[in-house]
């Protein structure tokens, strides 16, 4: 009966050691916040820049355009320097790729938000005697909407 005890005892402590732990509920809303925080962080990044650019692209393309005039009374339009306009072209291109970031933190951030916990009473029919009787009895709530 000793060996008995003490291999269960030495199964339990080994059992406890190596088993994997359970994510509660808050780890996982606070993963869920800090990917939605990151995410909003890099799109707010994305569409900065992408403003920068193609304010940094216009004017490129503008001052090349009004040097090309200046030379030229009767220039036709074609610009011989695409600098300003492709720098302007990736900063809208940017901006928009933006987009998708925004929609996945608020997405990630309504996850974050639907996980719950708590507690309720539920209701059951239970057989009394020879009829049945709804009984409360506490019960806990878990949410996760996903």
């Amino acid at each position: 009966m000793k060996k008995i005890i003490i291999s269960l005892t030495v199964f339990s402590i080994a059992l406890n050691c190596f088993s994997q732990q359970a994510d509660s509920l808050q780890s996982i809303k606070m993963d869920f916040l800090k990917k939605s925080k990151n995410q909003k962080t890099t799109a707010w990044v994305l569409l900065g820049g992408g403003v920068a650019l193609s304010v940094t692209g216009m004017i490129i393309y503008s001052t090349a355009y009004k040097k090309a005039v200046n030379e030229d009374p009767l220039y036709l339009g074609t610009n011989t320097n695409p600098t300003g306009a492709a720098i302007a072209t990736v900063g809208v291109l940017t901006s928009i790729g933006s987009i998708p970031l925004f929609v996945a933190s608020a997405k990630n951030k309504r996850r974050a938000l639907a996980i719950s916990t708590g507690f309720k009473m539920e209701k059951a029919s239970v057989i009394q005697g020879s009829c049945f009787v709804k009984k409360s009895y506490p019960a806990l709530s878990v949410k996760i909407r996903l």
